[in-house]
C-alpha cells in the first residue's frame, strides 16, 4: 500500500466512523500541520536526544478526569511505604 492510499485509509476510516466531513477535515489538517501522518517513503528519523526511564523509580499515583493533573499519591502507594513493603518488594540496589 502507497503513502497516498494509507492516508486516504486512514481519513475512509474516520468516515465509517460516523465523523461529520468537518470533523475529518480539522483532524486531517491537524494531523498534516503536526506531521503526524507516517510518510514511509521518507528516510528513517534520527533523534538527536534520548530519554532514559528507570522503572525503578516510578511511584504509584493515581488521577481521576477531574483533576487529571493533580499529583496526589495513591492510598496503595501511601500505605505501601508506611508499612516499607515497597524496599521488601522490590530493594534498591546500594
Amino acid at each position: 500500500m502507497d503513502q497516498k492510499s494509507r492516508v486516504k485509509f486512514k481519513i475512509m476510516s474516520l468516515q465509517l466512523t460516523g465523523r461529520s466531513d468537518e470533523t475529518i477535515a480539522v483532524i486531517e489538517s491537524y494531523l498534516r500541520t503536526n506531521k503526524m501522518f507516517v510518510n514511509y517513503n521518507e528516510i528513517e528519523k534520527v533523534y538527536s536526544s534520548y530519554l532514559e526511564l528507570k522503572l525503578e523509580d516510578v511511584e504509584l499515583c493515581i488521577s481521576g478526569p477531574k483533576s487529571s493533573f493533580a499529583r496526589n499519591e495513591s492510598r496503595l502507594a501511601c500505605l505501601l511505604r508506611q508499612q516499607s513493603w515497597i524496599q521488601e518488594i522490590h530493594p534498591k540496589s546500594p
